[in-house]
């Protein structure tokens, strides 16, 4: 959890360094977090949801954080949903890394 944390804090920094106002960062940061989230497998078994809607849950990388921490909280199979976390973590760190870091030094 606290590296998928780590990576997105990374788009957040990012978003920091792109847009002017403090309310921008809050919206732009609703924006992306609402369709992941709420998107997941969170609140609701992907089974339950329309085919559309399942092939995106399959693919969001908050289902398989939510997946593998459930998996390490309450027992069951982990070794899939934590190696699909930690390679969306670095995926998403391996991008928006080095353009947060651009970004802040051409702004500085």
């Amino acid at each position: 959890m606290l590296a998928f944390a780590f990576a997105l804090c990374w788009l957040a920094a990012l978003v920091g360094m792109l847009v002017k106002s403090p309310q921008s960062v809050q919206g732009f940061g609703f924006m992306t977090m609402f369709p992941l989230t709420f998107g997941s497998n969170i609140f609701t078994r992907p089974e339950t949801l329309p085919g559309w809607l399942e092939a995106w849950v399959d693919v969001n990388p908050v289902t398989h954080l939510t997946t593998a921490l459930r998996g390490l909280l309450l027992g069951g199979p982990v070794a899939e949903p934590v190696v699909y976390t930690l390679g969306w973590a670095a995926v998403i760190g391996a991008v928006f890394a080095p353009l947060a870091i651009r970004a802040y030094l051409r702004r500085t």
